[in-house]
């Protein structure tokens, strides 16, 4: 008994002083297979592996210094999350390589955070037009960007607008005469150049187009309301004068 605890120890302590004596004590080349005698790489694990951290570390060059995470499923390969070389050494890529870019044999056509099977407390990115979907995968407009379900909310919206109605106060500007607006109003049920109430249920609306559509009526209303002014001037003046033309 105590002759093979000796023998033992002196395996152990043989062991332990090998090992610090090799700084690289696994072989340079080959594969370790955990669950397979086949590894299909480095390392390969079939099965959970369990972790307190994880760390990508790469000492290559060029597109060698890529890191990054994929995933294989039959012949499908999409890429997940990564950094790469020459693209925004601040950022953090997820799906970078995706069906969207020519050449890529990455198959990602969408990302999603959260799983629009069970609720609608998800975000989507179609990766192939760049539409987000916020509660909705219903972004197959082609006109528009971002989709978001039940509203947002927020302290300020800006909306670039290439054209405002200034040019309703120019010199030479005609406003429509008051008795044509009326057959239109009667005809159509709403003003000219707004927006009626069909195409807002079919289509939304533009926020931009629709506050300058108002302005331009705002503004004609204040030159109507001018013009009828500077008729009710002349009037009562007419009025004071035929009223001096009787009394006197």
């Amino acid at each position: 008994m105590l002759r093979t605890a000796v023998l033992m120890t002196a395996f152990v302590l043989t062991s332990i002083h090998l090992f610090a004596q090799n700084t690289n004590p696994w072989p340079a080349t080959g594969s370790i297979g955990i669950g397979t005698t086949t590894p299909l790489g480095s390392l390969d694990v079939r099965g959970q592996a369990l972790a307190s951290g994880f760390e990508i570390y790469n000492t290559g060059t060029g597109t060698n210094n890529d890191n990054y995470i994929t995933s294989v499923y039959g012949t499908s390969t999409q890429h997940l999350i990564g950094t790469y070389h020459g693209w925004d050494p601040l950022g953090v890529y997820i799906a970078a390589y995706n069906a969207s870019i020519p050449g890529s044999t990455a198959v990602s056509q969408a990302v999603y955070i959260g799983n629009p099977t069970f609720n609608n407390n998800f975000m989507m990115v179609n990766l192939m037009t760049g539409a987000v979907g916020i509660g909705t995968t219903h972004i197959n407009d082609g006109t528009n960007r971002l989709f978001v379900e039940t509203g947002i909310r927020t302290r300020k919206v800006t909306v670039d607008q290439a054209t405002w109605p200034d040019y309703v106060f120019r010199t030479g500007y005609r406003l429509p005469p008051l008795d044509g607006l009326a057959r239109y109003i009667d005809a159509n049920h709403h003003l000219p150049g707004v927006v009626n109430a069909d195409s807002v249920a079919k289509n939304g609306l533009d926020l931009g187009a629709n506050q300058a559509a108002l302005l331009k009526k705002i503004e004609e209303l204040t030159l109507y309301v001018i013009a009828l002014d500077k008729k009710n001037t002349m009037l009562q003046k007419e009025v004071r004068r035929l009223k001096r033309s009787v009394f006197h």
